[in-house]
């Protein structure tokens, strides 16, 4: 979720940023690191909700000359003391409102990270999208009049139950990985500019084919409502006994790939049995046959004090394989990785890159939804913990605005309306 970014490190959900690191939800920044929320700002540390600020640490201001000595006071160079100040910031962020969802410039929309968008019900991570219900990652606009879709877009229209169709896709129903002009298809994968094909496999730019058999345009018109009504007559039935006839997705037990290496692990993760019993295949990862010649408490603590020598460590993930986040138990550090880490003076990483990855997930909202009021009391936050510093339109007592968010109601966010968020930012 990173958008026209240069030389940025551990970013979740930033666009437009420059020297950027360790930051979530901020756009078109410079400089800014362990900061959140922030919008045009420059040479910022462990800020939130900021607009077009300068040389502040922690939401406080200071002189360009009093930034600069602070950072060093902070002693950064220490991984130590970096990962005591992420902390501290993380523990900052919470006492801050949070707008209910993420995004910018929409109409009559419910979900989260949407952006110019209009009438699209729970949607996630989609732009340029209309008239639009239960789609997500959806990239590239425009797309109109879709439903249950996942992954792409692209002047797309019509897509019913498909993922990864686009490049102006027209009618798709039950199809995956259909695209570049294709329409009219159902039930196929791997079509590209197809149009009016049922059942089919890479069939490109190809016509009126059912099974990957050419047909006539009548021949076609007549067996496809004759295999639909057969489809319906006779379903497929899984092991599980669920029905899967015409109007359904193909079932989970026909998929090739693993629940546990696919993305919806990442949007709900789900034990081996949980998955195996919903149909799902799980791939048992071999045992890595190696040492690790490191420890990650071993790292030096300073990242100007390693040399190239490090390279050929295998250094010991700090999770151990302890944890459900696919730990590889561990991990090297290559070139251009230490090149990188010293020029911007990084901390080195002493989890393995999969576990760098869950833990930026965990700073990343997920496509499920909750019916909740406003957090504001008033004058103050309703858990007491922020003081408001903007006049609201409700005045001194609480906000009754309801919405729906995917922050689930025992997170500790403080979530805000948009207008009462809008007081607070600045």
């Amino acid at each position: 979720m990173t958008d026209h970014c240069e030389f940025g490190y551990g970013n979740v959900n930033c666009g437009h940023c420059y020297k950027t690191f360790f930051s979530v939800n901020c756009e078109s920044c410079h400089n800014v690191t362990l900061s959140k929320d922030c919008v045009g700002c420059s040479d910022c540390f462990g800020c939130v909700g900021l607009r077009n600020k300068s040389n502040y640490i922690f939401n406080v201001p200071y002189t360009k000359e009093k930034y600069a000595a602070k950072l060093i006071e902070l002693n950064l160079d220490s991984r130590k003391a970096f990962e005591e100040c992420a902390k501290q910031a993380q523990d900052f962020w919470l006492k801050f409102p949070v707008k209910f969802m993420q995004g910018l410039q929409n109409v009559n929309v419910l979900g989260d990270y949407l952006y110019n968008s209009k009438n699209a019900k729970y949607c996630w991570r989609a732009r340029d999208i209309e008239d639009s219900k239960y789609c997500l990652n959806i990239f590239l606009g425009p797309v109109r009049d879709c439903y249950d879709y996942a992954n792409f877009g692209g002047g797309s229209e019509l897509i019913y139950e498909s993922l990864v169709c686009g490049d102006q896709t027209s009618n798709i129903k039950f199809s995956w990985n259909c695209f570049g002009g294709a329409k009219n298809v159902e039930y196929s994968i791997f079509c590209q500019g197809a149009s009016d094909v049922f059942g089919c496999v890479s069939a490109r730019k190809k016509q009126y084919c059912i099974l990957n058999k050419q047909y006539t345009k009548k021949e076609y018109e007549e067996l496809v409502p004759k295999i639909i009504q057969h489809m319906k007559d006779m379903p497929y039935i899984d092991k599980r006994g669920i029905v899967y006839g015409y109007g359904e997705f193909f079932p989970a037990e026909l998929s090739l790939m693993p629940f546990n290496i696919s993305e919806a692990y990442e949007l709900s993760p789900k034990t081996k049995e949980e998955a195996e019993a919903l149909g799902f295949k799980w791939r048992e990862e071999p045992r890595r046959e190696y040492s690790a010649t490191k420890q990650a408490n071993d790292l030096p603590d300073m990242v100007k004090d390693t040399g190239e020598d490090i390279l050929n460590e295998v250094i010991s993930c700090g999770h151990g394989e302890k944890c459900s986040e696919e730990c590889t138990g561990a991990f090297r550090i290559v070139l251009r990785e230490l090149k990188f880490l010293k020029q911007f003076n990084l901390p080195l990483p002493t989890l393995c890159p999969n576990c760098r990855h869950y833990s930026r997930l965990a700073l990343r909202n997920v496509p499920r939804f909750f019916k909740r009021t406003c957090g504001c009391a008033g004058v103050n936050s309703q858990n007491g913990i922020y003081a408001n510093v903007g006049k609201h339109f409700h005045g001194s007592k609480k906000c009754e605005v309801e919405f729906e968010t995917s922050y689930a109601p025992d997170r500790p966010e403080i979530v805000y309306c948009e207008k009462c968020y809008q007081q607070e930012v600045y």
